[in-house]
């Protein structure tokens, strides 16, 4: 897996595409890698609002990647990405807190 953010970005559109049901999206990235579930959306004030959320670590090198599919009507609207290294292993627990509470800040 890439630590470019424009190579994620590429293959994110070409994985993914806006429209696509929140379903087949979920399997499609589980596919690459990755572990999905909906969870409330952090960029959003409304608690019913939703958001896939897909993430994939690599435990050797402690990094995790991060993608946030925002949702309307059930489908993919769009996306965030984030890519985190952690050699010291001592800022992932932190690093999720901090993107579920964007939002709230």
């Amino acid at each position: 897996m890439t630590t470019n953010p424009d190579t994620l970005k590429t293959k994110l559109e070409t994985w993914v595409r806006e429209g696509t049901p929140v379903e087949p999206a979920s399997r499609i990235m589980t596919k690459h890698g990755f572990n999905c579930k909906l969870e409330p959306d952090p960029w959003t004030h409304r608690f019913e609002d939703r958001a896939l959320f897909c993430r994939r670590r690599n435990a050797f090198m402690n990094r995790v990647w991060l993608v946030v599919f925002t949702l309307k009507d059930g489908k993919v609207s769009g996306n965030k990405y984030y890519i985190t290294t952690d050699f010291l292993r001592a800022c992932y627990e932190h690093w999720v807190k901090r993107v579920r509470s964007i939002s709230i800040a």
